[in-house]
């Protein structure tokens, strides 16, 4: 049998008589409720699977984790007596209208199910979920809604409609103001009375031997337009660019004593998410409601029950981190692809974390923690940063080849903005300086041609739950090279400030006791969405705590000749090494190639000189 149609569908398509047809012979007809759909079914081994809407996917614990909205179902269910549940065939499947409130989606209702669960449909489901048999025996269906304790199908009717009723139902179909208007009247004037005793209802389905067809109550309209609105996701995507950002250098935990799939994801899922929280890149003074996906009805409190984490379990007290949590649990379980402000960089960046934390969470190739790092050190191979000559040549870095953040540039353009006195007007380079090389003295005296100052901002090490998969000079060498350069290039270099991790606030915050106003961030490449976000939740979620300037720009910068830098330091050519950095660096030399060592493990008695 095909799907189920709009009579109004039919009716534009084929004419009256046509549809008609849909309505002649044996039919049964259930009223429509407006509620969750919710189906079981017990397993070979008696163990029972839950399913929402029409999925062949049961739900999961991640899935009863990010909404604990089928629990009431699922409660109920699992209370039936074991005998009952022995008894049930393998394969049955037994379907619901699922009301856990009194307006589950659009439509308040009076009355109340029992246990919340109004049975619609029993089928016999093949290995694979394809329904193999539609029980449709009234009594059959009676009979099981008395054993589970629910309400009864909702039938108005079973049998052959009489040519007036078929006459009304089609002046609904035709547009009959009058019909229209009391739609449920005339429903009660065939049928005796509706199932929900509403005012209002969603509409009818009608089932003959080869049909299935719906009418809908013309003043459902109302309800329908009025819970469906075009809301942003924009602040959804943000948030998750900036979690995105904090996942890439992620380091995991070791291998999970947990033995599931779900729960060795929650796990990881968990341990990022307290650091993320602890890491302050999300402000406690932020609207949650932010966070909450635009859906119609009820998308459910945080399920706790599965949440082992007791520091996790402790954060989603507070009513912002509950929905960041969802945010984290449900992001992960699959990829992505490009959508609104989720850009192709920022997706591969993204995607590339789901394959770790399913890696991690895979219990059918559980990994060492040593082996689970070796996972970092594959991809070196494959890092954007690893460029030949050639490609080097043709990246060379000139401002004039930046690429600009400019997916929300817009929303900063008309600010009424406080005004600054006093402060000198700065570009900030912004980034790790492991260690410094030409590419960014380049980029300074560039800016300086300008005419503007230039300020270096160093992003410590220093950061929680962060892996050293590479090798970087320490915070304290970077600060000495960061002033031995700023004293060589006075003219064009006009300090360095440190923060202690990719923060937009601190950053300003350090620059403006500096007196320095920032009017544009150059960030490493891949981190201005990161930044962009953060911008975002400063000026219009949190009240313009910044104040950026109005001609304020992200931009982002490739730095080709890193790569040059860290080779010279592997291979320990101080030649190779002297090409690539500024003389002020140079002295330096000794001091690097030290740490490298150690951090290689290295002896320097096995280095060739």
């Amino acid at each position: 049998m095909p799907g189920i149609q709009h009579l109004r569908d039919i009716y534009e398509k084929k004419g009256a008589a046509e549809t008609r047809k849909t309505l002649q012979g044996n039919v049964t007809i259930t009223e429509k409720l407006d509620a969750y759909r919710f189906s079981f079914q017990v397993n070979a081994d008696k163990t029972l699977s839950f399913y929402k809407k029409n999925d062949n996917r049961p739900l999961t614990k991640v899935d009863r984790v990010i909404s604990d909205l089928y629990e009431k179902a699922i409660t109920h269910i699992e209370s039936v007596p074991s005998h009952i549940i022995r008894n049930i065939p393998e394969g049955m499947r037994f379907g619901f209208s699922y009301l856990p409130s009194e307006k589950p989606l659009r439509i308040a209702y009076k009355f109340k199910p029992k246990n919340h669960l109004v049975l619609t449909d029993v089928t016999m489901r093949n290995d694979k979920g394809k329904v193999k048999k539609l029980h449709e025996d009234t009594k059959f269906l009676n009979s099981w809604a008395d054993v589970l304790e629910v309400s009864k199908p909702p039938i108005l009717f079973k049998g052959v409609l009489e040519s007036d009723a078929i006459d009304m139902l089609m002046s609904v179909v035709t547009g009959n103001k009058k019909t229209n208007a009391f739609f449920t009247e005339h429903l009660e004037g065939i049928f005796g009375k509706t199932y929900s005793k509403n005012r209002i209802i969603e509409g009818i389905v009608a089932k003959t031997k080869n049909s299935l067809v719906q009418l809908r109550d013309p003043s459902y309209k109302i309800f329908d337009k009025a819970s469906t609105k075009e809301v942003s996701r924009d602040f959804y995507d943000l948030t998750l660019l900036q979690i995105s950002e904090f996942m890439k250098d992620y380091k995991f935990p070791s291998n999970s004593n947990e033995s599931s799939e779900d729960d060795r994801y929650l796990y990881v899922i968990s341990e990022a998410f307290n650091l993320f929280v602890k890491s302050k890149m999300i402000d406690e003074s932020f609207d949650p409601e932010f966070l909450k996906p635009k859906i119609i009805g009820s998308h459910g409190r945080l399920g706790r029950k599965f949440i082992k984490n007791s520091e996790t379990l402790q954060h989603v007290q507070h009513s912002l981190y509950e929905e960041l949590f969802k945010v984290f649990a449900s992001s992960f379980r699959r990829k992505r692809k490009p959508h609104g402000l989720l850009n192709e960089g920022s997706v591969n960046v993204f995607n590339q974390t789901v394959d770790r934390i399913h890696e991690f969470s895979d219990c059918s190739s559980m990994f060492s923690f040593d082996q689970f790092q070796k996972l970092y050190e594959n991809e070196e191979e494959n890092d954007p940063d690893y460029t030949t000559g050639a490609e080097v040549e043709d990246a060379n870095l000139e401002l004039d080849h930046m690429k600009a953040i400019s997916s929300l540039q817009l929303a900063f353009t008309h600010r009424d903005l406080q005004r600054k006195q006093g402060k000198k007007k700065t570009k900030l380079i912004v980034g790790e300086f492991d260690p410094f090389n030409n590419d960014h003295l380049r980029i300074a005296n560039k800016i300086s041609e300008e005419g503007k100052r230039v300020i270096f901002v160093h992003v410590s090490h220093k950061k929680i739950g962060y892996s050293n998969k590479k090798f970087q000079c320490s915070d304290g060498l970077v600060e000495k090279i960061l002033a031995r350069v700023r004293n060589d290039n006075s003219e064009s270099i006009a300090g360095f400030i440190v923060v202690p991790y990719h923060s937009i606030e601190k950053i300003f915050n350090n620059a403006r006791k500096n007196n320095c106003e920032p009017i544009e961030l150059i960030v490493p490449e891949g981190s201005g969405p990161n930044y962009m976000s953060q911008l975002y939740m400063e000026e219009q979620v949190l009240g313009k705590r910044i104040y950026t300037d109005k001609d304020f720009e992200i931009k982002e910068m490739k730095n080709s000749i890193r790569t040059d830098v860290r080779r010279a330091i592997e291979d320990m050519d101080f030649q190779k090494f002297k090409k690539v950095t500024p003389e002020s660096l140079h002295g330096f030399w000794d001091s690097i190639t030290s740490e490298y060592r150690t951090w290689a493990g290295i002896n320097p008695s096995q280095v060739l000189k």
